[in-house]
Formats: structure tokens, sequence, C-alpha cells
């Protein structure tokens, strides 16, 4: 079995499981991502003599898939409660000047993004000085900082009462 089998396999698993619960287009793709890692650890597993290999690994993907879309529901799920407690306070709370509101947006970053944020922009240090620093590399930093950025736009928008973005 070659890898574009493999491929063929995990993305008909992830459509077919992501159509039926309505998944978005890029959460069908991290599905399909999830079953064809688990689909090439399964084909080391498989007994040709209990299964045949396509049905051993269709199986093996719907579960893959299941497992996958199950993770992601709770975690949106997760997502939504916890968002849902802060909106409250956020919505009666008075308008701060810009210092107070990047304060408040960055207190809800990870640790590394915000890290990231204080050394690029508030410590004047550039993507290459702060990743030199660090010890990685400059697209990590970079990556960093359209992460904390993304997240900030959105904890902005759940703040003034619109849909995140």
């Amino acid at each position: 079995m070659d890898v574009q089998e493999l491929m063929r396999i995990a993305a008909h698993c992830a459509k077919a499981y992501g159509r039926r619960c309505r998944l978005q287009r890029a959460d069908v793709e991290d599905v399909g991502q999830d079953v064809l890692l688990k689909l090439v650890r399964a084909v080391r597993k498989h007994d040709p003599d209990k299964v045949p290999l396509r049905p051993f690994l269709f199986l093996v993907g719907y579960r893959q898939a299941k497992d996958s879309v199950t993770r992601l529901m709770t975690r949106r799920r997760q997502e939504r409660q916890l968002v849902a407690g802060h909106l409250r306070p956020l919505r009666e709370r008075p308008r701060l000047d810009d210092a107070d509101e990047v304060a408040f947006l960055m207190r809800g970053l990870p640790p590394k993004q915000r890290a990231t944020i204080e050394g690029c922009f508030l410590g004047g240090l550039s993507q290459v000085d702060y990743s030199a620093r660090g010890g990685s590399r400059r697209s990590v930093a970079c990556m960093s900082i359209n992460r904390a950025i993304k997240n900030m736009r959105r904890k902005a928008a759940l703040a003034e009462g619109g849909a995140p973005r």
C-alpha cells in the first residue's frame, strides 16, 4: 500500500465523518491529518491472516475520525463555556485606554505567546534577535506573534460583544 492510497483513505474517512458532523473545511483537514497519522501506524500492525488490508484501514480510519471529531467538539464546547463565563463582566466594564486594553488582552495569552509579544513589541527586539536569545528560528517567533495577535483579536471581539474572528 503506497502513501497516496493511505492519503485517499484518510481524506475519505475525514470527509465522510466531517460531513456527518457538519464540520468546517479546516476542521476536516485537521481530522484528515490525524487519520493519516493513525493509518501509517496501523499499517505496521496489520495482520493479513485476520483481515484484508483495505477494510482494516477504513475501520481504523473511521474510528480515528470519530475520536478526532469528539475531541474537537469537546474542546470547542469547553472554549464556549470559558468564554461565556468571562463575557458578562467584560461587557459591563468601562472602556480603558490603549495600554490597559493591551495588558488586558495579553493576560489571556499562553506564556510563550505573551513572552514573544513582550520581547518583540514591548522590549523593542526584532524577531531575529528575540529568536536568537531563545535559541529558536525566526519563523517560530513569527508564528507565535501571529497566533498571539489572532488570539488577542478574538478576545477583543468577544469583549465588544461581537462574534469571534
